[in-house]
């Protein structure tokens, strides 16, 4: 397994895309040139399920970076990421994508999912990460319930307007 990871490293520095035939055609020839193996290669899903259990984090969707070429954002940066996610019961990625928007395209992030590769190994304990926002506090409630219980602290009626 360790193998076939650090070959994807070495041949994607900017990311593998699973599921992408030109991509895995390019693992599966290299496996087969360098190794001298042509069975048991894995399929594209179980290198999918190896890269999730690996040093790699999602730069896009269907896209995976190792983590020494990923980004790393300056600690400056996480720190304002951090206390903006602190203000809330919960923070969508995209909010916190769209609040540092500029920020983070200078840093090259570009995606919700690559703003999570890069942040979520920054998450204290009592920040827990799901997959598209991250709760602080009691992970039991999901952003619905957080929504709703805000809405029915208001004093009086929602009227359309």
């Amino acid at each position: 397994m360790i193998i076939y990871l650090v070959l994807l490293e070495e041949l994607f520095p900017k990311g593998y895309r699973a599921g992408n035939d030109e991509d895995y055609g390019i693992f599966v020839k290299t496996v087969n040139d360098r190794y001298k193996i042509n069975e048991n290669i894995p399929s594209k899903h179980s290198l999918e399920t190896m890269i999730g259990r690996g040093n790699f984090i999602q730069s896009d969707r269907g896209e995976y970076i190792s983590s020494k070429y990923a980004i790393n954002l300056e600690k400056q940066m996480i720190d304002k990421i951090l206390s903006y996610i602190s203000e809330n019961e919960f923070t969508y990625y995209n909010a916190i994508l769209e609040k540092f928007s500029s920020e983070l395209k200078k840093a090259g992030i570009k995606n919700r999912y690559y703003l999570k590769g890069c942040i979520d190994k920054y998450l204290p304990s009592d920040m827990t990460k799901k997959r598209d926002y991250i709760v602080c506090g009691d992970t039991n409630k999901t952003p619905y319930e957080i929504i709703l219980n805000q809405l029915h602290s208001f004093e009086g009626k929602f009227t359309k307007r």
